[in-house]
């Protein structure tokens, strides 16, 4: 099935046009990608390892994807968690966290904190092909073994830069 995403500018205000996935874009052109930091109730963080036949195959990412033409973030983050690892999430009230710039993509990044473990996921074996969860203290150990994609780092920030325990449930 072919994609298409909205053009956006730096500020994510929308030019009017759209582009096919894989499509290259003009200066000063971007298209919006989500990002889920999902998190379970024992404050570990969800990691999913792309699937080996996907651009960076075989590295640990968290749960992201583009935003189709016409939909909104809030929309995008919800069917991306649920197509890739099968949890239903609630954006009700909620905005992005945070956002980054990654090549021709603008990144807004979502936090979840949800009652699961790894039994609960179903994975799509095309999207992904393994799960697992990860101390949030370990991601820069998983960071240094380059089998990571690049968006982790900026995770990372952001899990630092906005001290994520106040995302977190407390036992």
């Amino acid at each position: 099935m072919v994609e298409y995403f909205d053009i956006i500018d730096i500020n994510s205000n929308f030019l009017n046009k759209t582009a096919q996935r894989g499509s290259e874009l003009q200066k000063g052109e971007y298209h919006k990608v989500v990002l889920g930091i999902i998190l379970n109730l024992d404050n570990k963080l969800l990691l999913t390892l792309r699937s080996e036949n996907k651009f960076m195959g075989n590295h640990w990412e968290t749960t992201a994807g583009s935003v189709n033409a016409g939909e909104s973030s809030k929309d995008a983050i919800v069917r991306e968690i649920k197509e890739e690892v099968g949890l239903t999430v609630s954006v009700d009230g909620k905005r992005p966290v945070d956002s980054f710039i990654e090549g021709d993509a603008i990144f807004d990044v979502w936090i979840f904190n949800l009652d699961f473990d790894l039994r609960d996921l179903t994975l799509d074996q095309s999207e992904v092909s393994k799960a697992m969860l990860i101390d949030i203290g370990e991601l820069q150990d998983l960071l240094e073994t380059c089998k990571t994609v690049k968006s982790l780092k900026e995770v990372l920030k952001i899990l630092n830069k906005y001290k994520i325990e106040n995302y977190i449930c407390q036992k």
